[in-house]
């Protein structure tokens, strides 16, 4: 049911940015695909891939096509629109003066690679050994984040900034708890697929600036305003797809 549900989901947020006008480019479709293929030693383990998954090669073009179109809607439509006006900032630290103090503060790389129904949990979870693989040596982990990783920060190359206790997804959490500076960690899973983070730095509270602290700040309030705002807008869509679908039984 789970599956179907986020199909359906899917399949509405890809007819929204078509109704939007938001195109694929070409050129970066054709990376992604290349990506997908370059993680497979032969074309023969590629087509074995491709049979298990029930995908013919056309058929996962289209899959990249439409998560491609979904993720430029989200960051076009959604994610842009979001504005947390540095007064925000100042009153979420008056009221919750905790956020500023309490615990320590870590500079994190976030990499994530999702377990959808274009990857299986299986396929998520070889890719994430590949990279690890290739950031144990001394890889360039924000290189690797900008082609591999499914997360707001990939432009970014994975850069988080400065977070807090409590500011991430409980593994994610218990996950910094156990780093050191400079420290990769294992593949961590959760709800959303698997996840590599490396401490860049860790700084006690009492050491942040005021700069820093706001930051961590802004980060928590853009994510809670970003995450209310896809809810609403999904309500709304699906709405609309809901009255457009009886619209023509009702004359």
């Amino acid at each position: 049911e789970d599956k179907h549900r986020t199909f359906a989901l899917r399949h509405l947020i890809v007819q929204e940015a078509k109704r939007a006008g938001v195109t694929a480019v070409p050129e970066e479709l054709a990376r992604r695909f290349d990506d997908i293929r370059g993680h497979f030693d032969s074309d023969e383990a590629f087509r074995l891939w491709l049979e298990t998954a029930g995908l013919s090669e056309e058929g996962l073009r289209g899959k990249i096509r439409d998560e491609y179109l979904v993720q430029r809607f989200i960051d076009g439509k959604i994610r842009s629109a979001i504005v947390v006006s540095p007064q925000e900032v100042a009153r979420e630290l008056d009221s919750h003066q905790e956020l500023a103090k309490f615990g320590d503060r870590m500079r994190v790389s976030h990499l994530l690679i999702r377990v959808n129904e274009q990857r299986s949990e299986e396929n998520a979870r070889a890719l994430i050994d590949q990279i690890r693989g290739q950031l144990k040596p001394g890889g360039d982990f924000a290189a690797l984040a900008r082609r591999y990783s499914e997360d707001p920060h990939r432009e970014e190359g994975g850069m988080m900034g400065w977070v807090a206790p409590g500011e991430l997804l409980p593994e994610l959490d218990d996950a910094l708890m156990h780093l050191d500076a400079g420290a990769l960690s294992g593949p961590i899973r959760s709800r959303l697929g698997f996840h590599l983070l490396r401490v860049e730095e860790r700084r006690a509270a009492a050491g942040l600036s005021l700069m820093e602290a706001n930051r961590a700040v802004y980060q928590r309030l853009f994510e809670q305003k970003f995450e209310a705002a896809f809810k609403q807008w999904l309500a709304e869509s699906m709405k609309r797809a809901y009255i457009e679908i009886i619209a023509p039984e009702g004359g």
